[in-house]
């Protein structure tokens, strides 16, 4: 018997585009509201703005919870499907989603001119990010609750 992939394989590879089209291709913010849509019927407000001005990117991801997303506190662990905002400097610009791996918890994001990609999140802050925030769905944390 061949093993089902896991849900994320579908999204390997995938580009990065502006404008998106998921699921055929994804800007970073897109990419996380793809997922939850599909694999939770979530709806996650649309990012309405251009994807290569960072001012714009800045501002609208500068309130999470529009989104309906809530920081972890410091005792919170990251899970699967919590949402990572990540900064370049002093400003966050770039959103990832948790997902659980044979080798531990990755993030799966795409930026400009990358497809979507998984790496650990230790190695992201290292070589890319200069900080990371974790977040959680409030509404997922609530379906987790009732079921």
């Amino acid at each position: 018997m061949i093993p089902t992939p896991p849900w994320f394989h579908e999204y390997l590879g995938k580009p990065w585009a502006t404008p998106p089209d998921p699921p055929h291709s994804f800007t970073c913010g897109e990419l996380v509201r793809h997922v939850m849509k599909t694999r939770w019927g979530l709806e996650v407000p649309e990012i309405l703005v251009d994807p290569l001005n960072t001012l714009q990117c800045v501002r609208a991801i500068g309130r999470p919870e529009y989104f309906g997303l809530r920081r972890l506190g410091s005792d919170e662990i990251p899970r699967e499907y919590d949402v990572v905002y990540c900064a370049e400097r002093n400003y966050q610009r770039h959103v990832g989603i948790a997902v659980d791996t044979i080798d531990g918890l990755m993030v799966m994001h795409c930026q400009q001119s990358t497809p979507v990609c998984l790496h650990p999140p230790a190695e992201l802050l290292a070589r890319v990010f200069k900080s990371m925030t974790w977040l959680r769905f409030t509404a997922l944390e609530e379906a987790r609750t009732c079921a």
